[in-house]
């Protein structure tokens, strides 16, 4: 009777500490933050594609504004390649609810890595697709295409961070520390490439187009 009584007070004190007001405050800060961060990256893209779009006489510059596929449909165009990539990523938007439900079943089975296979594979496709976009795009304001490599690079090193972790937790969880300090590391570069190709993205943008012709007649 005392080990319950033990625990359902135990249970009640942890209970009254996630409630506690300051752990509530402290968690909706973080939420409100990162509304805030990423409402403002959304907003800071937005903006400089739109302005990309208007120098290299994009029909409709303001598609920029669509969340997620804006600033790329914005590369596609500047490009003046094919749109059929984005086919891929409509098929990997159909597979994300198989592979999660494939993977709340089994995440071993062969559904799970078949789908997961597939999603890998058409992201890379498209991730190339999407680099060789912005790479022309870059070239068009006669900026070095080698500025759209920021991008792809913090994404790499993102899905890398994410697969070590999934990895180590499945299969090798002695060395699950060692995996999260790698882990770390890798995001804290892909943050670092994620930054510069904003910064690169915001020079190619707002840069006066008298700089640009200056550098036409030098070259």
């Amino acid at each position: 009777m005392r080990n319950i009584v033990g625990f359902v007070t135990q249970e009640i004190g942890s209970t009254s500490e996630l409630a506690d007001p300051g752990t509530i405050f402290m968690f909706l800060f973080i939420i409100l933050f990162t509304v805030l961060i990423l409402a403002g990256v959304y907003v800071y893209f937005s903006f400089a594609f739109m302005n990309i779009g208007k120098k290299l006489n994009v029909k409709y510059p303001a598609i920029a504004w669509i969340p997620f596929y804006g600033p790329i449909v914005i590369a596609m165009l500047a490009a003046k390649m094919h749109w059929w990539p984005f086919v891929l990523s409509g098929i990997n938007l159909l597979l994300y609810p198989i592979l999660a439900f494939s993977m709340a079943l089994s995440p071993e089975s062969f559904a799970a890595i078949l789908v997961g296979a597939i999603m890998v594979l058409t992201s890379v496709v498209f991730m190339i697709y999407a680099t060789i976009w912005l790479w022309k795009m870059f070239e068009a304001l006669n900026r070095p295409g080698f500025y759209a490599l920021g991008l792809p690079i913090g994404l790499l090193l993102s899905y890398l961070s994410s697969a070590l972790e999934i990895i180590g937790a499945l299969f090798i969880p002695d060395m699950i520390l060692r995996i999260v300090l790698i882990s770390g590391a890798l995001s804290l570069f892909s943050f670092l490439f994620y930054l510069i190709f904003a910064i690169l993205v915001g020079i190619a943008a707002w840069s006066k187009d008298k700089e640009i012709n200056k550098r036409k007649k030098k070259t």
